[in-house]
C-alpha cells in the first residue's frame, strides 16, 4: 500500500463531506455521563470484554448509588448534580472491595488473566490518582491534561500500563481530541 499524500487526504475528506450525513451524528449516551465516576468505570472496566458487560456495570452502579447515568444534552451538571470522585471514594472505603465488587459493580473482572487485580480496585486506585491531583468533577478534568506526572501514575495501576483506559477516560470525560 502506498503512502498517502495531502492531496489524497483533501480527497478523502471531501468525499466524506459530501457523501456522510456528519450533521446527523450523535454521539451515544456514554459520551455523556452525569459524573466523573463513571467515565473511570467505563473506562477501566472497558478493555477486552464486550461492551455490553461494561454498560450493564454502569447501570448496576448507578442503581445502587441512585444516580441518573447521563446528562440532558451535552451540558455538563452543575457539581452540586454530579456524583463527585470524593464521593466514590468514600463509598469504596465505607462499603469494602467485597461488597464493591459483589454488590455494587456485580462484576468480578480482573485487569489481566496472569497477576492482574480486580478492575474494581483499578477503578479506586484511578481515582484515588484524580483525587490527588484535585479532580473531583467533570469540570477539573482539564487541570491533568497533559500532565505527564498524573498519566504516569495511572499507567502504574495494573493493568493501566499502555495507557489505553487513561486516552479512552479523557474522551468520555469530555476531551474530544
Amino acid at each position: 500500500m502506498l503512502p498517502t499524500t495531502h492531496k489524497d487526504n483533501d480527497k478523502i475528506t471531501e468525499f466524506c463531506a459530501e457523501v456522510l450525513e456528519l450533521e446527523n451524528t450523535k454521539l451515544p449516551s456514554e459520551y455523556y455521563y452525569s459524573s466523573l465516576p463513571l467515565c473511570v468505570i467505563d473506562s477501566v472496566f472497558s478493555i477486552g470484554v464486550r461492551y455490553e458487560s461494561v454498560k450493564n456495570t454502569v447501570s448496576r452502579f448507578c442503581s445502587y448509588f441512585n444516580l441518573n447515568q447521563g446528562r440532558r444534552g451535552t451540558e455538563i451538571l452543575d457539581i452540586s448534580e454530579q456524583f463527585s470522585i470524593e464521593e466514590y471514594l468514600s463509598s469504596f472505603e465505607s462499603l469494602g472491595l467485597e461488597i464493591f465488587v459483589n454488590d455494587v459493580l456485580k462484576n468480578k473482572q480482573r485487569t489481566s488473566p496472569t497477576n492482574g487485580i480486580l478492575k474494581a480496585e483499578a477503578v479506586y486506585l484511578f481515582c484515588k490518582i484524580l483525587n490527588k491531583y484535585g479532580v473531583n468533577y467533570l469540570q477539573d478534568v482539564k487541570k491533568i491534561y497533559g500532565n505527564e506526572e498524573f498519566e504516569n501514575e495511572i499507567r502504574t495501576i495494573p493493568g493501566q500500563k499502555s495507557g489505553i483506559s487513561l486516552v479512552y477516560f479523557y474522551m468520555l470525560a469530555g476531551d474530544d481530541q
